[in-house]
């Protein structure tokens, strides 16, 4: 469950979340819609402790996220803007990586790559990939590495129609 419990967040003296409150129920997918610069990403990037809250309080089941970090670094992955790769490896190698590091099976990467439908292109470079590659790679790899909360802002950046269909279907199924 995430609470976010009166949070403010100013830059400078522009207040951007002013005591926002709000809880996600685990299993819940939710969405943050509203115009520009009204503070969705701010409420991301406070989520995942990339930009610190003027005040206020953020829990991860239960515990403060500025305060137990390890513990928000173990059980969340996010894509916050645009993703960046090692250009040197390929979108198969990035996935193993993080096989390796977070003990993801096999199968679940297999079952990833079909989302990621780079196909001949998973074998190359990830600086010869489009935007819509990246962007499918790395919420892949986001997913792959999550245990609890999954963080996407502007997840159908770059995405046609068929892969935003395929990312909302594997979303549901990750709830």
């Amino acid at each position: 469950m995430i609470e976010v419990k009166n949070v403010v967040k100013k830059y400078g003296k522009v207040e951007v979340l002013k005591n926002s409150s709000f809880n996600i129920n685990k299993g819940e997918i939710v969405g943050l819609v509203g115009n520009n610069d009204v503070g969705k990403s701010t409420v991301m990037k406070s989520i995942m402790t990339f930009i610190k809250i003027n005040s206020g309080e953020i829990l991860i089941d239960g515990k403060d996220i500025y305060k137990n970090r390890e513990y928000l670094l173990e059980n969340t992955s996010s894509v916050i803007e645009i993703a960046g790769f090692y250009p040197e490896l390929t979108g198969y190698e990035h996935l193993k990586l993080i096989r390796d590091i977070r003990g993801v099976s096999e199968e679940a990467i297999n079952e990833l790559i079909e989302f990621i439908d780079i196909g001949k292109n998973l074998n190359k470079r990830t600086s010869t990939y489009s935007l819509g590659m990246k962007q499918r790679l790395a919420i892949a790899i986001a997913i792959l590495s999550t245990k609890s909360v999954l963080i996407l802002d502007e997840p159908t950046n770059g995405l046609d129609q068929k892969s935003i269909f395929r990312l909302i279907k594997i979303l549901n199924k990750c709830k």
